[in-house]
């Protein structure tokens, strides 16, 4: 392990041709007035596995990396650590969460098939806007997605996600019914429908969308 990180954290995620009108800075006209943005960053991710609990994915090209949650509320606001991980060269990628096994969302990691030998992992280009909303330390946060699947390299339409994050789940939560109230009724209330993955659903919700595709792409060829 190399670093840590934690937080609360509440996201949602939708494609991006659903509601293209949709951006943070206005969304979040009012707080963010006269604020200055952090510099976007664009980065490639692989994402190698993502259990309900666990996320592991390979960070800019460079930085392997586990989230895992640690409570959820009812207001769908997340508490989560952020550690980074290392591993021998030509080690499998299990051998990197050995120091964590006992954790139990950790020890369905390991379980996982997404973890084989061979697995390629599914890649998400990603350019994420964050804005410093001066409230407790909490930030805006809008990533615009593309995914990338299967042997052929299969492109998916675009995607955005919106996530409000902070040390203090007081001060994120009155962040998000702000947000909500601003938000149309399809991303505060979480629906599915087929091929498409659950709105609003959290922290893996998303990651967990791009494995399982991968997966299904593999499974048919």
């Amino acid at each position: 392990m190399v670093e840590h990180g934690a937080g609360m954290e509440w996201r949602v995620f939708f494609a991006r041709n659903s509601f293209p009108e949709l951006d943070a800075r206005s969304l979040f006209a009012a707080e963010l007035d006269g604020r200055q943005d952090f510099p976007i960053e664009h980065r490639i991710d692989k994402y190698y596995c993502a259990t309900e609990d666990v996320g592991i994915k390979l960070r800019g090209e460079r930085k392997l990396e586990m989230k895992v949650c640690l409570g959820r509320f009812p207001s769908r606001v997340e508490q989560w650590t952020k550690m980074g991980l290392s591993r021998g060269p030509g080690a499998p990628l299990s051998s990197a969460l050995e120091p964590f096994k006992q954790m139990r969302p950790v020890q369905h990691a390991l379980s996982s098939a997404h973890l084989a030998e061979g697995f390629e992992p599914p890649m998400v280009t990603t350019d994420k806007h964050r804005f410093n909303v001066g409230i407790a330390g909490c930030s805006v946060e809008q990533c615009d997605l593309t995914v990338t699947v299967g042997p052929t390299q299969q492109a998916l339409a675009p995607y955005r996600s919106f996530a409000i994050e902070g040390p203090d789940r007081a001060a994120v939560e009155r962040l998000v019914g702000t947000l909500c109230t601003r938000l149309p009724p399809a991303l505060t209330h979480p629906t599915a429908t087929e091929g498409q993955p659950a709105l609003g659903q959290g922290i893996m919700g998303f990651p967990a969308f791009v494995v399982a595709l991968e997966q299904q792409g593999r499974q048919q060829h």
